[in-house]
């Protein structure tokens, strides 16, 4: 199935008497719960917050979701229809798969169809967290900054434009009066509600075309040292591109350039999951302390709110290459963002 395809089956309605969720995760529960102390929804994880404040204990529903965070405005579909789509075709089948895995180490995926799973999942993830919204909002207003100053400065852009509103029956300003609303910023791009959450689907699309050849690897954990996980848990680090000027269909069909290579993704306490391009890897592997502290300080690079871990500490790499504990890597993230 093509992306195209892909995404116009993720749209079409469903069928559902539940009452609409308003209370919308970035980060599935369900997911989280492998990180707990006993692998459940409703088990407890301390949480290690990055501002720097005492750890706390709390449970996986309690933390990375806001209000309405995935919710649409589209005739014909319920507000909540891409959180259940999400929780369906994406969380549902990877929450059991992980289970499974972690129930039993040293288990390899047993098919393609495991794999496909697994990678989906991680396409979502990385598309869905907020960092990831930004960057699609920033390259829509971006696009449409551009589009706007292109419309008020070349004659030529505006009436081809203007032709084309004229063929649909549509009216067009002219020139000077696009000229004169840009230039007061009464005209200007803004990113609804709407157009975002339709752009993690778009982009998780766009993700999984991306990694469909990777090879995958999975790393096991014998303890104590686990892998943790946190409000960006997945090591992907990717670059998205798209000008309406050289591809109409930029925003709807965004490109995405990886620049890391294996990317990393905690899978419960116990076992990562690791895709790269690296041939005669073996399908499972176990992991050493060295392996767990890489996956975690990495799983911390990028969380925005909290680490969550199955134990008040845990072990990740520092600068250098060095081992350290949880809030001494906390720190020295900290310190980088405050460079930057």
């Amino acid at each position: 199935m093509n992306d195209k395809a892909r995404y116009h089956s993720y749209m079409e309605p469903r069928n559902t008497t539940l009452p609409v969720t308003v209370r919308q995760h970035y980060v599935a529960a369900g997911y989280l719960a492998g990180f707990t102390q006993a692998g459940r929804r409703d088990s407890t994880f301390y949480v290690h917050p990055m501002d720097g404040t005492p750890v706390r204990i709390d449970k996986p529903e309690n933390v990375a979701f806001e209000r309405n965070y995935n919710s649409i405005e589209v005739e014909g579909l319920r507000k909540d229809h891409l959180e259940g789509v999400f929780g369906e075709r994406f969380e549902s089948p990877a929450c059991d798969l992980f289970k499974t895995l972690s129930d039993r180490p040293g288990r390899p995926f047993l098919s393609e169809d495991e794999i496909v799973i697994a990678m989906k999942f991680l396409a979502l993830q990385a598309a869905r967290v907020p960092r990831s919204r930004a960057k699609y909002e920033e390259m829509v207003v971006r696009n449409g900054k551009d589009f706007l100053h292109k419309l008020a400065t070349s004659p030529e852009f505006h009436q081809e434009v203007a032709r084309a509103a004229a063929d649909l029956g549509d009216d067009f300003l002219s020139q000077d009066d696009v000229q004169k609303l840009v230039g007061s910023g009464e005209l200007q791009t803004v990113a609804d509600k709407t157009s975002l959450s339709i752009g993690i689907l778009r982009l998780t699309v766009a993700i999984l075309e991306e990694i469909a050849t990777m090879r995958a690897t999975l790393w096991y954990a014998d303890g104590p040292d686990w892998f943790v996980c946190s409000d960006h848990p997945v090591a992907l680090f990717y670059d998205m591109a798209g000008d309406i000027f050289e591809d109409p269909f930029a925003l709807e069909w965004p490109k995405v350039r990886l620049r890391t290579d294996p990317i990393y993704m905690p899978i419960a306490r116990n076992v990562a999951l690791v895709l790269h391009r690296i041939p005669n890897v073996p399908s499972v592997q176990r992991a050493l302390r060295e392996m767990v502290s890489l996956v975690n300080i990495l799983t911390m690079s990028q969380a925005m709110r909290g680490v969550f871990s199955p134990t008040p500490d845990f072990v990740c790499t520092l600068q250098g290459g060095a081992s350290g504990r949880a809030q001494q890597g906390i720190a020295e993230i900290r310190s980088l963002h405050d460079v930057r």
